[in-house]
């Protein structure tokens, strides 16, 4: 909700009380002066606010407020018969108004209506905004100099940063090159204790930070860095207790996530998102025959005798099978996985690994691997997982401090092995955006995931995100690009919408945290391959607005109807792709809302100044 709107919905509380205790308490005494109003005119305008409206009548020249709804606006007074005012910034509908006379406050005598706007684009010439320093890979709504206006920080694909600034005329400028730790990979704006900040993470292993705007470019906070360093390749805010205060997940390049919070200025970790990437060696190994190192978060154990296997108990889980993915190096002969009917499924490396080399093998479902006859789907949950070698017998696994295990050596001995990491892909397939919201009532907020598997839901578990059990979404999916959640009627009942290569979803929810896939009903058919997505009332009629940057295709702009969303996108223009974001802000000071596409291949972004009535 815009600011001027919101402080207008909470004025209606303070507005509602009082006019109650007014009239039921009877309040000062009413002016000497007989208040006569005979009409309101015009009893229409625009929901942009701005026009000017007159009450006539006789005894008004006491008048003080013009109330429309909750809003108060200064009057003029011209005579004892005639006040004028300026309608504010406003939701469409019939709201009542009141006028204010020496202390009273009388029955409206009319009631003015808010007329939506008309959702009409013009799109600015080329040279409205700044030309791209390469390929935009993302880019966000903040106010970077404090003047109050609308300004975006663009990120290209070579990691580098970009103010376009705003001049409140519809135009950006450039505001010169924002010379950061490293290359960023990922970042997002989040409000910490009601003052804007930036998070910004590197492709380079350089530790994310928190920053503030200043009018010089953005200042780093108080406080120190985590010393943790990775790949980073996007970030999202979000209310992880909702709380208010804004956490960050920070996306990675090897599809795991991590969740920041912000204590003193500085990032500490959330709770964790399974799976983490923290890799530790185990205590002790058999001397002469196993060693073990830590580099760039991975743990690896190499074995000096074959065979050997690395045998452990797998942590338990409600993940759907979709197989396993692991860091492996050469010398695996077969994988094992048992069952908890005692069943072992067996999965051998088509292709062997280059010797010394370590790779992230995608396994396939485990009921697909070799099973006996009869078996079935494996039965849940998955008791232990083997990985048994030749020579060379040495591998490579991701920690996740789930449990020890154990190193069994062919001479019959054991070694304790420390924790090991087993992801079910859609942990770490391709996160690409997230959010947060409570899907069922409980009071804790789950975590909405797009991925490149499709949708996937995690709830709280202690101190972790796990994914949901089977049910509370609906199977299948698409590659997901972005996840939006939105009241698309009204009811009180979040949706869920996903933007897709192909089909784009929306997933409407019951209340108990079961959600159907409506797309059917809802959305506009469509086959482009859905980017970025932002929601906003544009025309201010009360139901907001789905708008997608589309990469191969137009970009979308589907209208809120109530029930579904009727396909606006002509009135964006039919220029195609790549659109890579789209952002919603004021670019020309006017109180509406207008749109900015950015987009990849180094090609400039689009500038959508709202022009309807």
């Amino acid at each position: 909700m815009r600011p001027r709107l919101a402080a207008a919905a909470a004025g209606l509380l303070a507005l509602t009380a009082c006019g109650e205790a007014k009239r039921a308490g009877e309040p000062a005494e009413a002016s000497d002066n007989l208040t006569k109003i005979n009409d309101l005119y015009p009893g229409q305008g625009t929901a942009r606010g701005g026009e000017e409206v007159c009450v006539h009548g006789e005894g008004l020249g006491g008048a003080t407020r013009l109330w429309f709804g909750a809003q108060a606006q200064a009057v003029r007074v011209r005579s004892e018969a005639e006040v004028c005012a300026t309608t504010p910034l406003s939701v469409a509908g019939v709201v009542p108004v009141l006028l204010e006379v020496d202390g009273a406050v009388p029955l409206p005598a009319g009631a003015f209506t808010f007329q939506p706007l008309e959702l009409s684009f013009t799109e600015a010439a080329s040279y409205y905004a700044p030309a791209p320093t390469g390929a935009l890979m993302d880019g966000l709504v903040v106010d970077l100099d404090n003047d109050g206006l609308d300004d975006i920080l663009t990120l290209d694909a070579a990691g580098r940063l970009a103010p376009w600034r705003s001049a409140g005329t519809g135009a950006l400028v450039t505001g010169g090159l924002i010379e950061p730790e490293g290359r960023v990979g990922g970042l997002a704006a989040l409000q910490i204790d009601g003052e804007p900040r930036v998070f910004l993470c590197h492709r380079d292993g350089v530790a994310p930070r928190v920053v503030s705007p200043a009018a010089g470019g953005l200042r780093a906070d108080r406080g120190e860095a985590p010393a943790e360093g990775a790949d980073c390749v996007g970030a999202v805010s979000l209310d992880l207790e909702g709380d208010g205060q804004d956490e960050i997940a920070e996306l990675r390049a090897d599809g795991a996530v991590r969740l920041w919070a912000v204590a003193d200025g500085a990032l500490v970790p959330a709770l964790p998102l399974v799976p983490t990437d923290r890799a530790d060696c185990p205590p002790s190994v058999a001397a002469g025959t196993a060693s073990c190192a830590v580099s760039a978060g991975v743990a690896t154990l190499s074995v000096e005798l074959a065979p050997a296997a690395f045998v452990f108990s797998l942590p338990p889980t409600r993940a759907a099978d979709a197989g396993l993915v692991l860091q492996l190096g050469g010398g695996v002969e077969r994988i094992e996985v048992t069952d908890a009917a005692g069943v072992i499924y067996t999965w051998r490396p088509t292709v062997p690994a280059p010797e010394g080399a370590v790779e992230r093998v995608e396994l396939p479902p485990v009921h697909s691997w070799d099973h006996p006859e009869g078996a079935g789907r494996p039965a849940r949950p998955l008791r232990q997982l083997a990985v048994l070698t030749h020579t060379p017998p040495e591998a490579s696994i991701l920690s996740a401090q789930w449990g020890g295990g154990l190193l069994r050596l062919s001479d019959g001995g054991e070694a304790p092995f420390g924790s090991v990491q087993v992801w079910p892909p859609d942990l770490v397939g391709g996160v690409r955006d997230i959010a947060a919201m409570d899907t069922d009532g409980d009071g804790q907020r789950e975590l909405v995931v797009a991925t490149a598997s499709g949708p996937a839901l995690y709830e709280r578990v202690d101190d972790a995100f796990l994914p949901v059990g089977p049910g509370r979404l609906p199977a299948g999916g698409c590659d997901a690009r972005a996840v939006k959640l939105i009241d698309i009627d009204e009811d009180g009942l979040t949706e869920l919408f996903f933007t897709c290569l192909g089909q784009d979803l929306l997933f409407r929810g019951d209340g108990t945290g079961r959600y159907f896939d409506d797309s059917t009903a809802t959305l506009p058919v469509d086959a482009g391959d859905g980017r970025g997505a932002a929601t906003a009332d544009l025309d201010l009629d009360g139901l907001p607005e789905l708008l997608i940057a589309t990469w191969n295709g137009v970009d979308r702009l589907y209208h809120g109807e109530g029930a579904h969303f009727a396909d606006w996108s002509p009135r964006l223009g039919l220029s195609s792709g790549p659109g890579r974001r789209v952002l919603v802000l004021d670019l020309d000071g006017d109180d509406d809302l207008d749109i900015v596409v950015l987009r990849g291949q180094g090609q400039p972004a689009r500038l959508l100044v709202m022009s309807g009535e």
